[in-house]
């Protein structure tokens, strides 16, 4: 199994939509962090709520991934592949980066230190669950 990031959104004046939506998603997947929630200033509308969820799932390309990275501080590793999945790189790319990190021939202190000075929401969630 791997992880996958998935945002679920509604309006804050219609919760009961919302959490029909979390709820049919909570129960079909297996969710391993804490839902993280996120609230949008409204713009002509309701305000927006957002549901931030991580869960394991069994996507064969996303295995391969982890299969690579498997033997390395998998925290370390774990962070910085969220990281890129929500920056919308493709999977090859993230490959080639994981790729680059695991194979003992590369250089990949530069790779790992521009994923740390990226700075998205996520950051601060996986920083107090690890």
């Amino acid at each position: 199994m791997s992880l996958q990031v998935e945002t679920i959104s509604g309006y804050t004046d219609n919760m009961a939509d919302f959490e029909n939506l979390l709820n049919d998603f909570i129960s079909s997947h297996s969710i391993i962090y804490p839902i993280d929630y996120k609230s949008v200033s409204p713009q002509n509308d309701a305000p927006q709520i957002i549901a931030l969820i991580t869960y394991e799932t069994s996507n064969e390309q996303w295995q391969d991934i982890f299969n690579q990275i498997k033997d390395y501080d998998y925290n370390q590793l774990l962070t910085a592949v969220l990281k890129l999945s929500n920056m919308n790189l493709s999977i090859d790319t993230i490959g080639d980066i994981v790729t680059r990190y695991t194979d003992p021939t590369e250089s990949v202190t530069s790779d790992l230190a521009k994923l740390h000075d990226i700075q998205i929401e996520l950051d601060k969630d996986l920083d107090k669950e690890g």
